[in-house]
């Protein structure tokens, strides 16, 4: 199900060869076990599929639970048990046909509240957390334009959590992405917009730059986009420059990019950028917002996430149902005696659907390891990590 664009090595034997890295000439190995499946109620449309999922604590019990939400049909929460199980998933109201949802305490109670994005309805709407695992019913935020996905950030560092929304507009060939600022108690201001590339599709926050502010990665699918543009599809880097502001910083080709993951994968102190595409793209970041070229991993999967899973110190990637380890030593290089290997593949259960179309990695036990929640079309499975390290 996976090929690399590099030939392959053996799976163990990983070694770390990375001037600075920490001392051990062989990598543990990720080790996981097929956990509970949890099944949703089917969607009604004609592929349905669970685009986004998000992990915190609704309820102060201190376990990790989940919400998912299903392309423009419902959202579940499936409330932590501690030993890496869920209750049964709880259908609540997120707002109308919603594409992703987040978590963060945007009001500063210090409970989790739910943010979602509902394209056709050309708004956010933000649920309250009571604390109890329940939500307060959803407040809409109207937009002018339609938003694909939404994410939470302090972006002008003012110690609140802000919103920022990539949206799309019928008959433009350019995106934008909103920036709503957090002025007190969960109320927001007058959104803000900055343009990318049409059709833009999901967002990753992370200093690029180095200068201490969260700048914003855009998927853009420009092949994609109902007004044709001419552009090829890209990921367009937005620099923040403070106070809620932005300058359109690099641009990165790849072909058909979704989601992104922002990660320091070679522990250089700059965040790399890791691009769910055609072939998972690997973008190494350099000081100043710019990357080197990029490095395929080649896939027929989608979803991307980045945990440490073996603990060794190294941030490991997980593509769809195969994990590959963080190796520290070639950066920008993939198979051999490289950065990243090939590790595990995850078995799907046929009770979830076909293939993961999301990804939680959380620790979901309280052993100190990262478990991996696998999200497919109908339902939810999880996988308990039994590697061999000490994690404390």
């Amino acid at each position: 199900m996976v090929s690399l664009a590099l030939p392959l090595a053996a799976v163990t034997g990983c070694r770390n060869q990375k001037p600075g890295a920490s001392d051990r000439s062989v990598a543990p190995e990720i080790a996981l076990a097929a956990g509970p499946v949890y099944q949703f109620e089917p969607g009604t449309q004609s592929a349905p599929r669970y685009w986004s999922a998000a992990a915190g604590d609704l309820n102060g019990d201190g376990n990790m639970d989940i919400v998912v939400c299903n392309l423009r049909e419902n959202v579940y929460a499936l409330l932590g048990r501690g030993d890496g199980t869920f209750a049964s998933p709880i259908q609540i109201n997120g707002g109308a046909q919603v594409e992703t949802c987040r978590l963060a305490d945007l009001d500063g109670d210090g409970w989790l509240d739910l943010v979602t994005s509902a394209f056709f309805e050309k708004c956010i709407f933000v649920c309250r957390g009571r604390g109890d695992g329940t939500f307060d019913e959803p407040v809409r935020i109207s937009l002018k334009t339609q938003p694909y996905d939404v994410i939470p950030v302090d972006l002008n560092g003012d110690g609140r959590v802000d919103l920022a929304a990539n949206c799309f507009a019928k008959g433009e060939t350019m995106g934008s992405v909103l920036i709503l600022i957090n002025l007190l108690d969960g109320r927001f201001g007058e959104p803000t917009g900055f343009t990318v590339g049409g059709y833009p599709i999901q967002m990753a926050a992370g200093d690029f730059t180095g200068d201490g502010r969260p700048d914003l990665a855009v998927s853009c699918q420009e092949s994609a986009s109902p007004e044709p543009t001419g552009r090829p599809d890209s990921v367009w880097l937005l620099v923040n420059i403070g106070q809620g502001d932005f300058n359109i910083g690099t641009k990165l080709e790849c072909a058909d990019p979704s989601s992104l993951v922002a990660a320091d994968l070679n522990r250089d102190g700059f965040l790399d950028l890791l691009v769910d595409s055609a072939a998972v793209m690997l973008f190494m970041g350099n000081a100043t917002g710019t990357f080197q070229e990029a490095v395929p991993i080649e896939t027929t999967m989608r979803g991307l996430a980045v945990a440490d899973l073996n603990g060794d110190g190294w941030p490991d990637v997980v593509v769809g149902n195969v994990c590959f380890r963080n190796c520290g030593d070639s950066p920008g290089a993939i198979g051999g005696d490289s950065l990243l290997m090939p590790g595990p593949e995850l078995a799907m259960d046929p009770r979830c659907g076909e293939y993961p179309v999301g990804l939680v990695l959380e620790n979901l036990n309280g052993d100190g390891r990262i478990d991996i929640v696998m999200v497919g079309t109908t339902g939810m499975l999880v996988f308990c990590n039994e590697s061999q390290f000490d994690p404390h």
